[in-house]
């Protein structure tokens, strides 16, 4: 449980099947889903947020959540969420991009490789299956 979570950890990656935000595509967002945790990842000093069920790839910029809205970090020392649902099904079509995504992709399949350097800077890349190609890449850092 994150929420009153008292260990100290280095990193805090949570992990949802459903999205808890997306742009446009096969799934959306279930009434209140995003509010109910948006202030808790903040609260809690989470890092990254898994995410897929959508079939393609999303990732937003760094967020905090503002009046219990998810809103682009002023300084990017937020937390990020990404949509790694590119494992093998057929992928989703993209009616639109969230203003809050950056990077998205709905035709390639590939998978997130997470490095942990230091204990201060987290570096991840979306490898491309098909070419083994680095199709998407961003750090999150912490101050040590």
């Amino acid at each position: 449980m994150l929420k009153g979570h008292t260990t100290n950890v280095d990193w805090k990656v949570v992990f949802f099947h459903r999205p808890i935000l997306t742009s446009e595509t096969a799934h959306g967002v279930e009434d209140g889903f995003d509010t109910a945790y948006c202030q808790i990842f903040e609260e809690n000093g989470v890092n990254l947020v898994l995410q897929a069920h959508n079939h393609n790839y999303q990732r937003s910029s760094a967020l905090d959540c503002r009046d219990n809205k998810f809103v682009r970090s002023d300084n990017s020392d937020g937390f990020t969420i990404v949509t790694v649902g590119t494992g093998g099904e057929d992928l989703y079509d993209f009616a639109g991009q969230s203003p809050l995504v950056v990077r998205q992709f709905d035709d390639r399949f590939g998978f997130l490789n997470v490095d942990i350097v230091n204990n201060t800077q987290m570096n991840a890349q979306f490898i491309d299956n098909q070419n083994s190609q680095i199709a998407d890449s961003f750090v999150i850092n912490k101050a040590p």
